[in-house]
């Protein structure tokens, strides 16, 4: 057995599957937030005036309740598997499956109940998996490439590495950033080993590695080379429709 050394360093690869569950995640929450119903906001609208405010619209809502205008962030647990070294764990990330937030307007968490509880349906379903991070998303749909590189929003800030939830197995954390790409041009800039950067449909994604207590050695995201054009899709919908009519 490795003596072990508590400052390792981490090596991440993360698998074609759990990009795809980060990306999915963090764009759907991006671009299909929820919406209220008018007999929700009239049933808001109850409560409120309980509370001796003239309006919803004019007064906070419950932290549960509030949505971005940059559009929402999302959270989830990493799971796959890690390799202990004397000096370096490497870690390897095969799926991030979503779970349900602790929302507020800037930030996003999950309760420590949930990788208790994937940890033993993993168990139970004999999925050899075992939990290896946290995940969440920075949704920034209307901020500029130039903004979110020059300030380095797809970074983790420092809620990120020292608050959120502490659970057994939380070894390295996940970010993907996502912004609406439009008549943007991407912008050539010299990648650390922390994270990567590339294009799909009308977004730009960053996928950003971190840890609390380990530096990040080295980050490899099995991003495909050439994204096909979701305007080609078969499947669309708009496709299908056409070929049922």
């Amino acid at each position: 057995m490795h003596p072990t050394n508590p400052w390792r360093r981490l090596a991440v690869r993360v698998s074609r599957s759990a990009l795809f569950d980060m990306v999915f995640a963090a764009i759907d929450a991006v671009v299909a937030p929820p919406e209220f119903l008018d007999d929700s906001l009239a049933r808001f609208t109850v409560w409120d005036r309980a509370r001796k405010r003239k309006r919803v619209v004019d007064s906070p809502l419950p932290p549960s309740l509030i949505f971005s205008r940059t559009g929402l962030e999302t959270t989830g647990i990493l799971v796959g598997s890690a390799v202990e070294g004397a000096d370096h764990v490497a870690i390897s990330v095969d799926r991030m499956y979503p779970v349900l937030a602790q929302r507020t307007d800037d930030s996003v968490a999950h309760s420590g109940r949930s990788p208790e509880l994937l940890s033993d349906l993993t168990w139970a379903f004999a999925v050899p998996w075992a939990i290896v991070g946290g995940f969440h998303s920075h949704a920034l749909a209307n901020s500029s490439i130039a903004n979110i590189e020059g300030h380095g929003l797809f970074r983790p800030s420092p809620g990120d590495l020292h608050g959120g939830p502490i659970f057994i197995g939380n070894r390295v954390g996940l970010i993907a950033t996502v912004t609406r790409v439009g008549a943007q041009s991407p912008i050539p800039a010299v990648r650390p080993c922390a994270w990567t950067q590339f294009r799909v449909a009308d977004f730009e994604i960053w996928i950003c590695a971190y840890s609390g207590a380990n530096a990040v050695l080295n980050l490899d995201v099995d991003v495909p080379v050439n994204f096909r054009d979701p305007a080609e899709n078969p499947n669309s919908f708009d496709a299908l429709f056409a070929r049922n009519d």
